[in-house]
């Protein structure tokens, strides 16, 4: 039986099987799904009930899973085995093993299994999804507007109302993972308290990594040819120890952006229609300074640009050298394209 995130919560607090496969791309949802069910099974005065295997030991060990989910627990009477991690391969390697055990398993222990993105050949997908006595939940990533609900939902539970540009910068910097986007909600619900208001400042403050705005910072710079920036940021990138790697894939990412929305122009369209079509979208504060750092740079040099990082990277990789000088020497390079 196939069971879709949103709907998540309402099996959670009953679940009427005794086990279930979550999997999906969105990693957070996976384990923060995984981990709510676990709470509802398994109170805090039971929590040693839970015993935690990856697909490898139990490929290593064939009768370990038996022999955990069968046998009596010294701490805790009911008993909740959670198997994690692994490819797609390994996952479907396991399903006799899951197949054997659910023939004997009774209804106080439970069996959680989770894995990432899996394929519609995947067998235990087949399996899972194919029987009406068991469950599989899908975790995916939100599009803007689930998120957007989300967020709101969220918050509005908590009896804040969120400015337009806070509720922007959210759904610009949340989403790829449901447990962080979560989390991060959690810590501005707390932060704020009493407060009912949620303002831009707030948002930023809360959110904002200090590497993560180094790096945006310093991708900007490279675009706008503005050394004065460069130089400070790279300051920066010292002072923060950010790797070598770090700094140029973030450079690489900014400059794929601006190839695809200058590409996007070259063949007639706008350029608000090509920064439309960028996911996720340019953050509204710095639309202006895309659409000038765009217009600074040619289809060849974008190019060029992009093999430059590339190389760059493989420089740092292959060790050797200081790794900052080769960034350092690489975005000055490729300014002055």
């Amino acid at each position: 039986m196939k069971l879709y995130s949103n709907k998540a919560q309402g099996f959670i607090a009953n679940p009427n099987c005794n086990t279930i496969l979550i999997y999906g791309n969105d990693s957070g949802g996976v384990r923060d799904t995984a981990r709510q069910l676990c709470k509802v099974l398994l109170p805090q005065e039971n929590e040693m009930g839970l015993s935690e295997f990856t697909p490898d030991q139990l490929l290593d060990d064939e009768s370990l899973l038996s022999t955990e989910l069968t046998s009596m627990g010294f701490f805790a009477e009911q008993k909740v085995v959670k198997i994690e991690g692994g490819t797609q391969a390994a996952i479907d390697a396991i399903l006799p093993q899951i197949q054997a055990v659910l023939q004997h398993l009774s209804r106080e222990n439970f069996l959680i299994v989770t894995a990432g993105e899996l394929t519609p050949v995947s067998k235990i997908r087949k399996f899972y999804e194919g029987s009406k006595d068991l469950m599989a939940l899908l975790c995916y990533k939100d599009d803007e507007a689930t998120l957007r609900t989300h967020i709101g939902q969220k918050l509005r539970e908590a009896g804040i109302s969120p400015e337009r540009d806070a509720m922007d910068y959210l759904l610009n910097n949340l989403g790829e993972d449901k447990m962080i986007t979560n989390n991060e909600l959690d810590k501005i619900i707390t932060y704020l308290g009493h407060e009912k208001e949620l303002g831009f400042e707030d948002v930023a403050a809360l959110l904002a990594d200090s590497s993560e705005l180094t790096l945006a910072d310093l991708a900007f710079a490279v675009s706008s040819r503005n050394h004065t920036k460069l130089e400070k940021n790279m300051a920066r990138v010292l002072s923060q120890q950010i790797a070598g790697v770090a700094v140029l894939r973030m450079v690489a990412w900014h400059f794929e952006r601006l190839l695809t929305a200058k590409a996007t122009t070259e063949t007639g369209q706008g350029i608000d229609f090509a920064l439309k079509t960028l996911r996720p979208p340019v953050f509204f504060r710095q639309v202006a300074l895309f659409k000038q750092d765009l217009a600074k740079w040619s289809l060849p040099q974008l190019k060029t640009a992009m093999q430059r990082i590339y190389a760059a990277e493989l420089a740092v990789k292959k060790g050797g050298l200081d790794e900052n000088v080769i960034c350092h020497h690489a975005l000055i390079e490729i300014m002055s394209f």
